[in-house]
Order: structure tokens, then C-alpha cells, then sequence
């Protein structure tokens, strides 16, 4: 093997190596950044079920639902943790 060809195929390794180390870098960053919006969201909203067929009027207030909706859900299964402790019922 010629030494200048090992020096180039050397020299190659080395730029593949340190494009590696730039790319997984980045995708850390991103990673972390993710992360980061994921647990600022966490929390700040929050996801009613209800019935697929509602004819009455019903409100959501942050731990607290009306009534009309409680008397309104049948007592399915599927529906247990809308009655469940998670709302205060007024």
C-alpha cells in the first residue's frame, strides 16, 4: 500500500468520524429539546371523553364538571374514569 494512500483513506476516516460526532450531537440537542417541550406541556392540557352522542350542555372547568354531564353518561365501562375522581362534580 502506497503511504499516501494510507494517509488519505486515514484522513477520510477521520472526516467520517467527526461528521458522525457532529450528527449524533445534533440529534442529542434534539432529543433534549424535545424533551424539554414535552415536559413544559405536560400538564397544561387535559383531555376530556365524553360520550359520542351528547344533546345536553355541560361545562369543564379546570378539575370541575357540571352535573349535566355526570346524569347524562350511561354506566358504561368505557366511561368510568369520566366519573371517576378525577373531576369534582357540582
Amino acid at each position: 500500500m502506497k503511504f499516501s494512500r494510507f494517509t488519505a483513506d486515514r484522513d477520510n476516516q477521520r472526516n467520517e468520524i467527526y461528521f458522525m460526532r457532529i450528527a449524533v450531537g445534533g440529534l442529542v440537542l434534539a432529543l433534549l429539546a424535545n424533551a424539554g417541550a414535552a415536559l413544559t406541556v405536560a400538564g397544561s392540557e387535559r383531555t376530556i371523553l365524553v360520550p359520542p352522542d351528547i344533546h345536553t350542555s355541560f361545562w369543564v372547568s379546570g378539575q370541575r364538571v357540571s352535573t349535566n354531564l355526570y346524569k347524562y353518561i350511561p354506566n358504561r365501562p368505557d366511561m368510568t374514569m369520566v366519573k371517576s375522581h378525577f373531576f369534582e362534580y357540582s
